[in-house]
């Protein structure tokens, strides 16, 4: 009976060498990798492509002014309410320090910019930023003398552009989170990356701190 099985375990023996050849076996269909850079390429293959939006954002507004002062509307979308926004400048250089200056909402569309992508990317970081809210203290500065140098027909002694924003962005935390100064500044550097008027101002020099604020019960 003995000599009956053995062929038998032989053949068997043989077919499992054939059907391992190469280093790869076949379990349920599936063909395991036979060297590490066909396993790397598998795994590579098998992470979920990263989203990639193409969709383009358009804006518009419309305005008129008179002297030092402007007012811009913008029309609403989809149905919404219009919004409406009123410029100035102080009384120093010929307004009548009313509303805002230009670059005051610059500094504001900043702020808007930096808290609602922020928002973002704190819930899609990994594990998930627990965030509450962010308290803005931003300051800027430009060479207030080039817009106004003349003669006209001169070189200008400068540029009119802001040369410098910083300050303090204090960050608070759900009270039951256990975040770390490590993760606000994760927080911040996707959040700079990605904020579209962060990056227009892209000449501008940013000593910009965001600051972990320790979470309230």
């Amino acid at each position: 009976a003995s000599f009956r099985v053995y062929p038998i375990a032989m053949a068997t023996t043989v077919l499992l060498a054939r059907a391992t050849r190469g280093c790869a076996l076949r379990l349920g269909g599936t063909r395991a990798p036979a060297s590490l850079a066909e396993r790397t390429k598998l795994e590579q293959h098998s992470l979920p492509a990263p989203r990639v939006y193409s969709t383009t954002y358009a804006y518009e507004c419309s305005g008129s002014g008179v002297g030092a002062s402007a007012k811009v509307v913008f029309p609403g979308r989809k149905g919404a309410q219009p919004h409406e926004v009123t410029t100035d400048l102080p009384k120093k250089i010929g307004g009548k320090d009313e509303h805002p200056q230009p670059v005051e909402y610059l500094l504001a569309a900043l702020i808007g910019c930096e808290v609602s992508t922020a928002t973002f990317v704190a819930r899609h970081m990994k594990p998930r930023f627990r965030l509450a809210s962010i308290d803005f203290d931003y300051k800027a500065e430009r060479n207030g003398g080039v817009p106004v140098s003349l003669p006209l027909d001169a070189d200008l002694p400068g540029s009119p552009a802001l040369q410098r924003v910083y300050g303090t962005a204090t960050v608070r935390c759900a009270a039951s989170s256990a975040e770390t100064q490590a993760r606000v500044d994760e927080l911040r550097r996707h959040t700079q990356a990605r904020c579209p008027v962060h990056r227009t101002l892209a000449g501008v020099r940013f000593e910009t701190e965001w600051l972990l604020k320790e979470a309230e019960e």
